[in-house]
């Protein structure tokens, strides 16, 4: 304002002299004309300083207005900042237990997106965030499924709230104090009352039910029903897996003739045969009365009363592997229609699951081809990934071969010497005597021959025996078990190698005749040969006792020493040499330095990749397999670290993946420890006897990750005796 003044008084001085000089010489006409053009300059001058302090002051005020530029800085950390709040407000929509914080995270969600929309997608990409869809997209989704969205909050609430207490007339109190409170929400539609007055009466009809029948909490033996009642039954980790044709909480409806994606071909010619019809009627069979089993290729309607009740049993424990593997292929229909339309991610997670639990060749077969195929015709190597793994736990699961090793091929994975001692008859190798009978020496044997002839534990498909798997002939193969998805088809390539087939007999042959001989150098020296006895000649000690491993590890990092300096050619050859290093290195250290040296350098990597394509890079064996190591090694807390490093570094898919691992490693970490705790107590118990001793403490559904943890924890010293192992804890130093 001073040196407006200042300019002013100038200008009037000037033009004061002006008139002065002008009135002393006689031109009183050129005085006048004077000062009026100076009062008009004066008066333009004021009007353009004006404009332009307004426009300024506006800029600083509205910094959202398309007149205010951002620079490249404040452009990605307005993005961060606006995303991190969609994420975490996104996460409480799906999560939160208390409806009034629903209600308002859905409304930032809302005007987040609205924020966001002022952005153009190649400024999110610069920002690192790519989303699977267009703002508006998620926009108009969240206002189509609010209704949805806000139904589930309110059971979530309700089964919450009214789970935390013991006592059934507690718990009606808190139902009813809940169904007052919510029913006056202004901020609920009449949809969202609707269902809250079915949820409600459901829920007390089924309490009701628990009086007259307090063994189970269904209705009394005999009574036919309505299903509605049961739906607060279904588990917890499926709830949301289910398709309900009728009622309120209806999700399904019938398609047909529909295209998606380019590969793929899909026409829908039948119903969906889990879909539950709430209005159908449910019995509970008679004590000691036999239902008959489901028909092949079940659906839902043409159940009986009888095994309709079965079937709400499965759902309301769907992972025990003594429900009939009828019901469980049932509900898994409903998984491929996920893995189709749905919830990708959870359907393959949750359908894993179902093959750790039920062993039947059938399930196994179908399960395999769906998940294969699937995981190809979408190109999901992070889901292959979690197929292989899934299938080296559990010994029982089956994949045939054929899509084994077109999956491998396509996702770069090694050849196991599990995969090739579990499948050795694709391989022409007919005399399993000794995988029968000496299993532990004939995998050591072969493991040692696969060294010697490629310089590592398993064969690097896609180096020693290249295929070019787009110039296979193709067949079209249906993805499916599903009758309502059996023209679904994607193509699937012919796959054939016979010099790996070749190879891979002439190596079991070599390593049948090695073990042969060495039983028989036994016999010579009268000794009596055992599965027991061989157990003792061929056990490795852990790696913490071959390499010494200490409880604090330290990491030469000169080979990535200035890496700040390199161009993305070089970072990239570095990272994906050190993902080689990874995953066919032999000694453990080795492998955690070549994670730790990745995780240096993830960053620009996964950067590089988002800008270029949108996506991640093809694989990032730090992140996968770090993890597992340091949870090998029981070092939880670098696992975590990893986990976090790889989260900073946005080298998950979506956050879901970043939290589910999070949380895994939380449960795996404390099933862990149980067991840590106990051998520690119990110096040389049998790890056969370790399950029962421990199932009063962690409870059967976590069972499955003990014995994951039991098969590849390295902290044990595993002494064999009696079929078995004494179990002694090693205390690293």
């Amino acid at each position: 304002m001073k040196k407006k003044g200042n300019f002013l008084g100038n200008l009037f001085a000037i033009l004061i002299l002006f008139a002065i000089v002008s009135y002393l010489l006689p031109l009183i006409k050129i005085a006048i004309a004077i000062f009026i053009i100076g009062v008009v300059l004066v008066l333009i001058s004021c009007i353009i300083k004006h404009k332009k302090e307004k426009q300024h002051e506006n800029n600083i005020i509205d910094i959202n207005s398309n007149q205010y530029v951002f620079s490249p800085d404040e452009k990605q950390d307005s993005i961060k900042r606006q995303v991190d709040i969609l994420v975490e407000s996104i996460q409480l929509v799906n999560e939160s237990n208390n409806l009034d914080t629903v209600l308002r995270r859905y409304l930032t969600v809302y005007n987040t997106l609205n924020k966001l929309l002022l952005y153009k997608d190649d400024e999110l990409r610069n920002a690192g965030y790519t989303l699977k869809q267009s703002i508006s997209e998620t926009q108009n989704h969240m206002i189509e499924n609010r209704v949805v969205i806000i139904n589930q909050a309110i059971e979530r609430n309700i089964r919450h709230d009214i789970n935390s207490l013991k006592t059934a007339n507690g718990k009606i109190k808190k139902l009813d104090l809940l169904y007052e409170k919510m029913k006056n929400n202004e901020n609920l539609e009449k949809a969202n009352i609707a269902f809250l007055e079915e949820l409600y009466c459901n829920i007390k009809n089924n309490f009701s039910a628990q009086n007259c029948d307090t063994d189970k909490n269904l209705p009394a033996e005999n009574s036919i029903f309505s299903s509605s009642n049961l739906l607060v039954n279904i588990a917890h980790e499926i709830a949301d897996m289910v398709w309900i044709g009728d009622g309120i909480r209806k999700n399904y409806t019938p398609t047909n003739n529909r295209t998606i994606e380019d590969k793929i071909m899909f026409s829908s010619v039948s119903e969906e045969p889990s879909v539950l019809y709430l209005a159908l009627p449910v019995s509970k069979p008679p004590i000691n009365t036999p239902v008959e089993r489901p028909p092949y290729f079940p659906t839902y309607k043409e159940l009986t009363p009888e095994q309709r009740w079965l079937y709400w049993e499965f759902l309301s424990n769907p992972f025990s592997s003594k429900n009939n593997v009828g019901y469980a292929f049932l509900f898994y229909y409903g998984l491929e229609r996920h893995m189709l339309e749905g919830n990708l991610e959870k359907a393959f997670d949750i359908t894993l699951k179902l093959r750790s639990c039920y062993n039947n060749s059938s399930f196994q077969l179908y399960t395999s081809k769906a998940l294969t195929l699937t995981c190809i015709a979408k190109q999901r190597a992070d889901l292959a990934l979690k197929l292989l793994e899934a299938d080296n736990i559990n010994e029982n699961s089956y994949m045939p071969m054929n899509y084994l090793l077109i999956l491998k091929y396509t996702f770069q994975f090694p050849l196991t010497v599990a995969d090739i001692i579990k499948n050795y008859e694709y391989f022409g190798f007919n005399n399993n005597r000794y995988i029968k009978n000496q299993l532990i020496l004939f995998t050591s044997t072969l493991s040692k021959l696969i060294q010697r002839d490629f310089y590592a534990d398993a064969i690097d498909l896609n180096q020693y025996f290249p295929t070019d798997i787009n110039a296979l002939p193709l067949q079209h193969d249906m993805m499916y078990a599903n009758i309502s998805l059996n023209n679904y088809e994607t193509p699937i390539p012919i796959f054939k190698n016979f010099e790996l087939e070749q190879k891979i007999l002439v190596l079991l042959e070599e390593t049948h005749e090695i073990v042969k001989s060495h039983l028989r150098e036994i016999r010579k020296q009268g000794t009596r040969t055992t599965e027991h006895q061989q157990n003792v000649s061929s056990t490795k000690l852990s790696p913490i006792e071959n390499e010494d491993i200490p409880k604090k590890i330290e990491f030469d990092f000169s080979e990535i020493d200035g890496w700040e300096t390199w161009d993305n050619k070089h970072i990239l050859d570095v990272f994906f040499n050190l993902s080689k290093q990874i995953r066919t290195g032999k000694e453990i250290l080795p492998k955690i330095e070549a994670c730790e040296k990745s995780l240096k350098i993830l960053k620009p990597v996964i950067n590089y990749f988002r800008e270029d394509s949108a996506g991640l890079p093809p694989l990032i064996n730090c992140r996968d397999y770090g993890v597992r190591l340091y949870i090998k090694l029981g070092s939880w807390d670098d696992a975590q670290r990893v986990i976090r490093v790889c989260m900073d570094a946005n080298a998950y898919e979506n956050p879901n993946d970043e939290e589910a691992a999070l949380e895994y490693l939380m449960l795996y970490r404390e099933v862990a420890e149980v067991a840590i705790n106990f051998i520690q107590k119990n110096p040389g118990f049998l790890q056969k006897n370790i399950y029962m001793a421990l199932l009063s403490q962690i409870g059967e559904e976590k069972i499955p990750i003990l014995k994951e943890f039991m098969r590849e924890t390295y902290i044990f010293h595993k002494k064999p005796s009696s079929g078995s192992n004494k179990l002694y804890y090693i205390e690293r130093k």
